[in-house]
């Protein structure tokens, strides 16, 4: 970066503007107006073409990721502004970050483990996760049984699932009632991108079928 620093400029805005609202949007064209280049981390900011009309210096648009629906990809083109995303390590047999983190949110709930760092540093003592029923909406170890839901979710397309990991048949199990699986998982994990289809997919009704011992884990994404 030292040998760009006198080239180019580089602002950080960690502060969300929803171009839906129009204050907002109005506040988000004058926040990028004067760059060449914007970075979008996920789809936390949509790019529609009523946005990109309105940023005529923007040469180059780039996204955290390969798939990105909030992005105009149809008008960048038309314009002719390049857009490039970074490609996971899964893709090529590497980590699987969103993966990582939804075990890692999972294990850190069932072993109460912010509860007992925070009781550790206050100097007080100490207060699993194996054989519990673990439900992934839209769809692994321990010794879990995983059950799914997901609106066009069968039992095949879990078989298929289960063998693209290297599982053997009925390592998945699909379920068809949304409420019966919400109440028979003890860790439900939420793994959707918010769209029409998915917005309110869990409210006042799936919550109140889960069991009072049960963990949700929401990994969703969202504008």
């Amino acid at each position: 970066m030292s040998k760009t620093q006198d080239r180019i400029e580089i602002a950080h805005f960690p502060e969300t503007l929803d171009p839906h609202d129009p204050e907002q949007h109005a506040a988000l064209i004058t926040r990028l107006h004067p760059f060449d280049g914007i970075l979008a981390m996920r789809e936390r900011t949509p790019f529609k073409k009523e946005t990109l009309t309105a940023l005529p210096n923007l040469k180059l648009l780039l996204t955290t990721g390969t798939r990105n629906l909030a992005l105009d990809t149809a008008y960048c083109a038309e314009r002719g502004i390049p857009v490039a995303g970074t490609a996971s390590r899964s893709s090529s047999g590497g980590v699987d970050s969103a993966a990582q983190h939804a075990w890692a949110v999972i294990l850190a709930l069932a072993r109460h483990v912010a509860r007992d760092d925070a009781a550790l540093k206050r100097g007080e003592g100490l207060a699993g996760v194996t054989g519990r029923d673990v439900g992934r909406i839209a769809i692994m170890g321990f010794g879990m049984r995983v059950v799914a839901w997901s609106g066009n979710l069968t039992q095949e397309t879990a078989e298929l699932q289960a063998a693209a990991c290297g599982l053997p048949r009925g390592s998945f199990r699909a379920i068809t009632d949304k409420l019966q699986f919400f109440g028979q998982a003890d860790v439900v994990s939420l793994h959707h991108v918010l769209s029409e289809l998915s917005r309110g997919i869990v409210g006042r009704a799936e919550l109140a079928a889960m069991r009072r011992t049960a963990l949700l884990v929401n990994t969703s994404r969202g504008p």
